[in-house]
Parts: C-alpha cells; sequence; structure tokens
C-alpha cells in the first residue's frame, strides 16, 4: 500500500543519510522496496503535505525522518504558543498518523489507478510465487522422505540378509563338525570290530589246534 511505501521509504532515505548501507541492504529487499518503488524526499513530503522547500536544511542535517520529528514538534510548539489556530491546521494535527496516510492513499489510488492495478498485480504475483514455492518445497521434502525411507529398508534388508547367510554359513560349519566327528566314531566301531574278528579267529585257530593235537 501507498502508506507503507511512505514509511518504509522514510527509513530507507533515513538509513542512507546516516551512511548505514548495510541496514539499508538488509531493509530494502525485506520490505520489498526497489530503486524503483522507493519514493524520494520531494514525493513524501508532496503526498503527506510537508513543506519540502522549507525543510531541506533540516533533511540535510538530520535526514528526512529527522525533519518530518522535528517539522511535527515544531508546529505544536507553534500551537501551545499561540493558544489558537484554524479549524484546518486543527484537524491536520489531531488526525492520526495512520489516518492522514490512509487519506493519502485513497487520493492517491484516485490519481494513479493504472500504477495501483498493477501494484496488486504484483501483490498477487508474489502470493502465486509463495504458494507455489511451498507447494513445491512440499513435493521435494516429501520425495526426499520417500528416498530416506527407501534406502533404510535397503539397508535393514542388506542386514538381514548378511545376518542369514553368517547363520547359514554356521550352520554349515555345525553339520560338517558333526558328520566328520560321526566318521570317526563310525572309523573306530569299525576298527574294533576287526581287531575283536582277528581276535575270534586267533583263539578258534589256538583251539583247533590243540584239539589236533
Amino acid at each position: 500500500s501507498l502508506g507503507v511505501r511512505v514509511t518504509d521509504s522514510i527509513i530507507a532515505l533515513q538509513l542512507r543519510h546516516r551512511q548505514m548501507d548495510l541496514s539499508c541492504a538488509v531493509f530494502m529487499p525485506e520490505s520489498h522496496l526497489d530503486s524503483q518503488s522507493m519514493l524520494s524526499w520531494t514525493e513524501i513530503a508532496q503526498l503527506v503535505g510537508l513543506p519540502s522547500e522549507t525543510m531541506e536544511q533540516e533533511v540535510s542535517r538530520s535526514g528526512p525522518l529527522g525533519a518530518v520529528v522535528a517539522y511535527f514538534l515544531q508546529q505544536k510548539q507553534t500551537k501551545n504558543a499561540a493558544g489558537t489556530q484554524t479549524e484546518e491546521d486543527f484537524s491536520f494535527h489531531s488526525e492520526s498518523l495512520d489516518l492522514k496516510i490512509e487519506q493519502v492513499e485513497r487520493a492517491y489510488r484516485r490519481q494513479h489507478p493504472s500504477r495501483q492495478q498493477v501494484e496488486d498485480k504484483m501483490m498477487a504475483y508474489e502470493r502465486q510465487v509463495d504458494a507455489n514455492m511451498r507447494e513445491t518445497l512440499a513435493c521435494e521434502v516429501a520425495r526426499q522422505r520417500r528416498i530416506l525411507e527407501e534406502t533404510l529398508r535397503i539397508e535393514e534388508q542388506e542386514k538381514y540378509r548378511a545376518l542369514l547367510e553368517a547363520t547359514r554359513r554356521d550352520m554349515r560349519a555345525d553339520c560338517e563338525s558333526r558328520i566328520e566327528e560321526m566318521r570317526a566314531r563310525m572309523e573306530e566301531h569299525s576298527n574294533n570290530l576287526i581287531a575283536k574278528e582277528k581276535e575270534y579267529e586267533a583263539k578258534n585257530f589256538e583251539l583247533r589246534s590243540r584239539l589236533l593235537d
């Protein structure tokens, strides 16, 4: 709105006057203000109804914000000293700054309808861009979440596959160990059986020899 532009322009001009370039460089983008949309001191004075020519010295010394404050302080002192003033002056100074800016804004809209339409379109475009950015960001976050979940699932599968392979190797080694043990026992039993058969045959041969003698 025009009131916001007037206020932001005064602040930006004051920062430049104080040579606060870094603060001005941060303030202007955050307030959506650029060199084309920022109002000059002459334009601000005309819109608000200030005597820009008589305030040039104060503007050069204290900056636009200081000049505005000094002007209204001077008007208040003049009012207190004189004790009376015209109804128009009283009406102007009794109104709040927000109400005055609102009146100026309505007048400016009547005088510059096309510019207001452009500003409305720009604001609608900014809102659309913000909505698109939020939607794109939400889609990207959802995509990254799906990728993360899929990665975790694959890692979990690989972990269980490795555990299963290790268990299978351990079971195979255990089975092979038991088979070797059983083979050793069977071979031992077979050897014992052969030895007993040989011993039985020797005794039988000795017995037959005795019987023949």
